[in-house]
């Protein structure tokens, strides 16, 4: 069984606090003071999310940067896909960086890819809605509550399956700590728009989206619980050092929440700090329609008659932080 890790090797931190305290302009400081403008019309920065052995700068669900190590050579490695480079490109492909060159994915040298604030921009277009005059993407919209909740310790987990379970591509929405009854919980979000009916609307029987919920739940098996703990409590020793590494480099916005670290984050990084899993994953719903009286509760009645009681959370302002957060 594939085990659930978050670790990134000790290289690659170090390089990368080394290019952060560098007096210098560089790629690594452009990206933490990068700011691009969310589907509310306001700044945020990238969201830096950490996996096991790399880590991802996301852009509205999109990751624009893997960032990775390479042991021979002794520095970064870095992967863009080449959809951010070439918006024409259909495959899964991947041009390479060093922290100086370029690569194609063929291996040869790069003649040009577009500056990070290009790669940002094409790689949003992927998280709007096909329609114009739709409600904001899910991810846009999931990306808005991540950067008003300092709380959330990951975005777009992917779970690796357990043995005898179907080898499904899950990936959590968002991870969030809470305080509760002394403790501090581990919260599995799935986050959907009130307007998405083929997930959250059934004539008869359960919605699609309850047969999501319990994979997740599924999956959280004592091993995994153990293995969450010990991977969320490793997530938020380099959610510490990135917004360390953020006022280092003039990137921390006073005013933002990603200024310095949400305390639930210190907290649990405290020996002998009471961290537990939530085993209940939640659905968290989006969309003004849900602050609207006689529109949201014959939905939530039908959602919490199978099985969602006190486990569905809504979010009708984009621009409010995540409940408990």
């Amino acid at each position: 069984m594939t085990p659930f890790r978050r670790s990134i090797p000790d290289g690659l931190l170090s390089a990368l606090k080394g290019l952060a305290q560098d007096a210098e302009p560089n790629w690594w400081r452009e990206l933490l003071a990068h700011r691009f403008t969310d589907v509310l019309g306001k700044k945020q920065p990238l969201y830096v999310a950490f996996r096991d052995g790399y880590l991802n700068a996301y852009v509205e669900g999109q990751s624009v940067l893997k960032l990775g190590w390479d042991e021979r050579a002794g520095r970064v490695r870095g992967e863009i896909h080449e959809k951010y480079v070439d918006p024409t490109a259909t495959g899964q492909r991947y041009y390479t960086f060093d922290g100086e060159r370029h690569r194609t994915p063929d291996g040869a040298a790069a003649e040009h890819v577009p500056d990070l604030e290009a790669r940002v921009a094409t790689a949003q277009g992927y998280a709007r809605p096909k329609k114009a005059d739709s409600a904001p993407g899910e991810k846009q919209g999931v990306a808005a509550i991540v950067a008003r909740s300092p709380n959330v310790v990951d975005v777009e987990m992917a779970l690796p399956p357990n043995p005898g379970m179907p080898r499904v591509a899950d990936r959590i929405d968002l991870v969030a700590l809470e305080r509760e009854e002394g403790k501090i919980r581990i919260v599995l979000y799935e986050a959907k728009n009130f307007t998405n009916t083929s997930s959250l609307r059934a004539e008869t029987g359960p919605a699609r989206v309850h047969e999501q919920i319990e994979r997740y739940e599924g999956w959280l098996t004592p091993q995994r619980r153990a293995e969450l703990v010990g991977a969320v409590r490793k997530a938020c020793e380099y959610h510490r050092e990135i917004h360390l590494m953020r006022a280092a480099c003039g990137g921390s916005d006073r005013a933002g929440p990603f200024a310095e670290a949400h305390p639930v984050i210190a907290e649990a990084l405290e020996p002998g700090s009471r961290l537990d899993v939530d085993g209940k994953p939640r659905l968290l719903i989006m969309g003004p329609e849900v602050g609207r009286a006689g529109v949201w509760e014959p939905h939530r009645r039908k959602l919490e008659a199978h099985g969602l009681v006190g486990r569905i959370r809504v979010v009708p302002d984009l621009d409010a932080p995540l409940p408990g957060g």
